[in-house]
């Protein structure tokens, strides 16, 4: 069982969407254990109940004095036909063998079993940093174990007191300022959106191309502590649910233009409730009047202005690959969430001003390692796959490019941040794909005239 998917039961196992046969079977492959899913709040009435048919399953293992009895005899009080069964089979009981001694194979104390799974990777970062809190283990025995010093400090900074997440409504952010490229990236929920934005203003931090903008300076905050998460080695934490980010950047180009951007970053939450609901409906099935409303108009009515417009969704392709999974059967469908949030935007008059439609595959790693052919590049390998198995989002994105004066240029990008551990621990950071997408980002955007000077000046 991969690490996404494992989170996912543990985060869901507390909840009723689960039988409990369901969860005796990962008990069973080994794939999550009791101790976990009590640690994760599963119901005390289920934690027994695993507990009880763990019992009943376990077998009672002899073992003999090994200088008397060369062979290991299995004892096992449910085969009464081997043991103490009919005379006739002259079978001895080893029970009254008083060279045999019988023991019960004690378990793995919870620490034990936590340490085994960070050890191997098993084990999430929420479950770390939980068991910390909780004492199960300390700092003192992860540094005993085979984890790397940059590991350690990415550890210690995840569970510290800096990552804050902070919650903003739509009402609370500034105007979106004009004269500028707007960027949305459209996700479902953990689909990946704000470590896409982290790793792009992370490379270009480091290559000296990201120019700091002082109209909004809680933006700025966020894309500092986007970029810091990045070099410490830690993903960027979700945005909160119903919370928004606005950033107001620029790029500068290896020719020494600046691109400026508003970027607008919205929770997964919103956008499958827009594909859930669309725009329009909002007193449809609404006994309160005002949920879908203060959310869906407030959004469309933000970004909707005469600044030229690029959209990137984003592309979960572990949640894809894993949809068939029986604890994956409530997430949406991307391809058709996408279609429904695409046509939205057409309805409204969003395309109209939009320059370009990206198709990002993120955790394109998975699609590599198991779709790409010989020699073909990554470009093609995730064109492919999404002809595969979006064609539809992209039929749609054809169509709408048709129906727009502007002709909107339609692009697949490739994303991988890098090599992942414990579901949130960057490892190793992967710059290119980064590097690709802001280099993207720069050619199809809104340049500032006379930007070329400063690179003569310097």
């Amino acid at each position: 069982m991969e690490r996404h998917q494992k989170q996912h039961i543990l985060n869901e196992c507390h909840s009723n969407t689960i039988e409990i046969d369901d969860l005796d079977g990962m008990v069973i492959k080994n794939y999550i254990t009791i101790e976990e899913f009590q640690q994760y709040n599963l119901e005390i009435s289920k934690v027994n109940e695993l507990k009880k048919r763990k019992a009943s399953r376990e077998n009672v293992h002899e073992e003999p004095n090994p200088d008397l009895i060369p062979d290991i005899i299995v004892f096992d009080p449910d085969k009464p036909v081997i043991f103490g069964g009919p005379k006739s089979q002259d079978i001895p009981n080893p029970t009254n063998n008083p060279n045999v001694r019988i023991s019960i194979e004690k378990p793995l104390s919870l620490k034990e079993s936590a340490l085994k799974d960070i050890v191997s990777g098993q084990i999430t970062m929420q479950r770390i940093s939980s068991s910390l809190n909780q004492n199960v283990f300390t700092f003192d025995d992860l540094i005993n174990l085979e984890i790397s010093k940059k590991v350690l400090n990415s550890i210690r900074y995840y569970t510290s007191e800096h990552r804050v997440t902070l919650i903003k409504n739509i009402e609370d952010l500034p105007p979106m300022q004009e004269g500028r490229t707007d960027l949305y990236f459209v996700g479902v929920p953990k689909a990946g959106k704000s470590t896409m934005l982290g790793g792009m203003l992370n490379k270009m931090h480091r290559d000296g191309f990201l120019m700091p903008d002082t109209y909004n300076s809680a933006g700025t905050k966020y894309q500092n502590d986007l970029i810091s998460d990045i070099d410490r080695g830690v993903l960027p934490t979700r945005t909160a649910l119903g919370s928004y980010n606005y950033l107001a950047v620029s790029l500068k180009d290896k020719e020494g233009y600046n691109h400026p951007f508003n970027l607008v970053e919205v929770p997964g939450e919103n956008y499958q409730r827009i594909s859930d609901d669309g725009f329009g409906n909002e007193n449809k099935n609404n006994t309160t009047g005002t949920e879908k409303r203060d959310f869906i108009r407030p959004f469309i009515n933000y970004i909707k202005n005469k600044n030229k417009k690029i959209l990137i969704f984003v592309i979960d392709v572990h949640a894809h690959e894993n949809r068939h999974e029986a604890d994956m059967h409530d997430a949406l469908n991307q391809s058709l969430a996408y279609t429904n949030i695409l046509n939205m935007f057409k309805d409204n008059g969003i395309l109209e001003n939009t320059d370009a439609i990206y198709l990002a595959l993120n955790k394109f790693d998975i699609i590599r390692e198991t779709h790409k052919v010989g020699t073909e590049s990554d470009v093609e390998t995730a064109q492919k796959y999404l002809e595969d198995e979006f064609k539809s989002l992209i039929n749609n994105c054809k169509e709408a490019r048709d129906r727009t004066k502007n002709k909107i240029k339609i692009k697949i990008l490739p994303y991988s941040i890098g090599d992942v551990i414990y579901s949130e621990i960057l490892e190793r950071f992967e710059p290119s794909y980064s590097e690709i997408l802001a280099d993207n980002l720069m050619a199809d955007s809104f340049v500032v005239k006379g930007g070329k000077f400063w690179k003569k000046l310097f």
